[in-house]
């Protein structure tokens, strides 16, 4: 009897090992595949096939001061890698010198997308992009300000 509930539990243990060994995904980054299948845990990358596709959508929208313009783009985008789960957004505010306008930008794992911008700018390290845009007087207070979600 002994023996039988061993090789019971050993014969048990062989399969639940192999399903466990065939339902692993061994690609070589924890990012979202492009099948409809939903990952549980999977790491959101910049790599991600729909948030770069949504990313260049909202860059291509025609800028209007009250409708489209950056603050608009970057709630958008932002609001894209909450739904696909991506952690540390923040939404980077850059005064222009004479303080008369501002300009808004997302900032996720230390790079910059600016939507707004043309090109657009899309995975810039964010030290690197702060540097470029001084050159044309945004030079004032910067505000980083972590984005959870559009509250509306």
């Amino acid at each position: 009897m002994k023996k039988a509930v061993f090789t019971l539990i050993l014969i048990l243990t062989i399969i639940f090992t192999i399903n466990t060994l065939l339902s692993v995904d061994f690609s070589s980054n924890n990012s979202f595949n492009t099948s409809k299948e939903v990952k549980v845990n999977a790491q959101v990358t910049s790599e991600d096939q729909e948030i770069n596709k949504s990313f260049h959508k909202i860059a291509s929208l025609k800028y209007n001061v009250k409708k489209c313009n950056c603050e608009h783009k970057s709630h958008a985008f932002a609001d894209v890698l909450v739904k696909k789960g991506a952690k540390n957004i923040y939404l980077i505010t850059i005064e222009h010198e004479p303080r008369e306008y501002s300009h808004i930008v997302v900032s996720w794992e230390g790079k910059v997308y600016d939507a707004t911008i043309t090109p657009p700018v899309y995975r810039m390290d964010e030290k690197e992009y702060l540097d470029k845009i001084r050159k044309y007087g945004f030079t004032g207070l910067r505000v980083k300000a972590p984005y959870s979600g559009n509250k509306g």
